[in-house]
């Protein structure tokens, strides 16, 4: 009787643990160059200063160039900037709207360049966007197979970070947001740290880390900023506490909305307890 009962208690169990690993695959690669607007954009305000990030990985080796053109193949005039991280393209004036428009940035030092095509909408972009930040932190870990499976290559086992990014707002077009995932907490973190810049995360992104950097309080935050480089201000923070092994794993946290593997394990756990003590009940 004890074993068959087990047996349901395990069965019915099982699915709720399973659920707890719904959780999101791997991350964009972090060594790709990133433009803003991203290739193939629409609606992009005719005052939109271009971007390019350039990820620590791939240092251009100098100050990377442009060359802009307009649907008439002619070079559009502006200033270049470059902080050893964006290589960015002022145009001298708004751009026509409802035009097409061609970009490319070249490094000279590695022969490397990108090319991305956008279309211009009809308005300007004269405010900066609004966000409200992160609004879920969980974390999962991952082991050499699940990483090879999923991720291709990885060095070791990790953490996988799945924060929820709600969209921002802006009075232009929320497609061209640059969202900045800034680890703030953590083993060797003394201030906040880059760890992504995406455009639409799509309400969640993941970030993924070796384990000897993911124990303890971890916490991140997220900016935004649009193609003006005006950023919404906000500094809303959210934090897990990262503890490796045993039934600790993967299942709690310091703020915030609690990780979405906790209650689903929670109540999985329990319902074994339950039934071990209604067991012992009935054989005593």
């Amino acid at each position: 009787m004890h074993r068959h009962t087990f047996s349901l208690a395990l069965a019915l169990a099982l699915p709720l643990f399973a659920a707890t690993e719904a959780l999101a695959q791997c991350p964009d690669p972090v060594d790709r160059i990133t433009t803003f607007p991203v290739d193939g954009s629409n609606d992009v305000p005719v005052n939109a200063v271009l971007h390019a990030e350039f990820p620590g990985t791939q240092n251009p080796g100098g100050r990377p160039t442009w060359i802009v053109l307009d649907s008439f193949s002619r070079e559009v005039e502006g200033t270049e900037g470059w902080d050893d991280l964006t290589a960015t393209f002022t145009p001298a004036s708004d751009l026509e709207p409802r035009s097409p428009y061609y970009a490319r940035v070249s490094v000279a030092a590695t022969g490397q360049f990108l090319n991305f095509e956008f279309n211009t909408g009809d308005d300007r972009d004269v405010a900066a966007p609004a966000y409200e930040g992160i609004s879920g932190l969980s974390w999962a870990h991952r082991d050499d197979d699940w990483l090879y499976e999923n991720c291709s290559m990885w060095p070791g086992e990790s953490i996988l970070y799945t924060l929820d990014l709600p969209g921002a707002t802006d009075d232009a077009s929320t497609d061209h947001l640059c969202y900045h995932v800034y680890q703030t907490s953590g083993p060797g973190i003394s201030g906040p740290t880059l760890r992504a810049r995406v455009a639409d995360p799509g309400g969640e992104l993941t970030v993924l880390q070796p384990v000897d950097q993911g124990e303890g309080e971890i916490c991140f935050r997220v900016e935004v900023r649009d193609l003006l480089d005006r950023w919404d201000g906000n500094r809303r923070e959210q934090c897990v506490e990262v503890i490796l092994g045993g039934i600790f794993q993967n299942a709690c946290s310091t703020s915030g909305a609690a990780p979405r593997s906790t209650g689903r394990a929670a109540i999985g756990l329990a319902l074994l307890v339950l039934v071990a003590a209604a067991s012992r009940r009935r054989g005593a």
